[in-house]
């Protein structure tokens, strides 16, 4: 399982809103002077992202501001993965070949080029159509694993100390 912290933003029924931030690791890497990544992870990180997560067997223990673990299956992360980075690089090559059969009234490498960029295309269409038929497949979607503290917990705790 991959795990990822957030904090409950809202409660919908039996759906919860989870507010989690993206977070670089470049600032504790020794070679973040030499690397192009930290120049993404500056850009990238601290962003805040909401997630919409079924509560599950939850829906008694759950308060708003809990800070709460997310957790999607590792073998989906890869396969998707995988999708994502390698159905678009395939369709590019295999429309660069087929490119000058198709495209038989160019001449030079633009049959190629422009297979290519149809096979790119294509890809990233089947890759939203997919997206967009599994939107709501509880297999690609994030579950709540655990609450890792209760706002109720901390009101009390603070009352205690005050």
């Amino acid at each position: 399982m991959i795990c990822e912290t957030g904090r409950v933003t809202a409660i919908e029924g039996s759906w919860v809103l989870v507010e989690t931030f993206q977070i670089s690791s470049c600032k504790s890497c020794s070679a973040k002077a030499g690397c192009g990544q930290s120049v993404l992870g500056s850009v990238f990180s601290g962003k805040r992202h909401q997630v919409r997560v079924s509560i599950g067997d939850f829906s008694e223990q759950l308060k708003i501001n809990d800070q709460v673990e997310l957790a999607i299956d590792d073998d989906i992360m890869l396969r998707s993965s995988v999708m994502v980075y390698l159905l678009p690089l395939f369709a590019m090559i295999v429309g660069a070949v087929a490119g000058p059969g198709i495209f038989t009234f160019l001449s030079g490498d633009m049959p190629a080029l422009l297979g290519a960029a149809a096979g790119f295309i294509l890809a990233c269409l089947a890759l939203r159509a997919f997206s967009v038929a599994n939107a709501d497949n509880p297999k690609y979607q994030p579950v709540l694993h655990k609450i890792l503290s209760s706002a109720a917990l901390t009101q009390t705790q603070a009352i205690q100390l005050g």
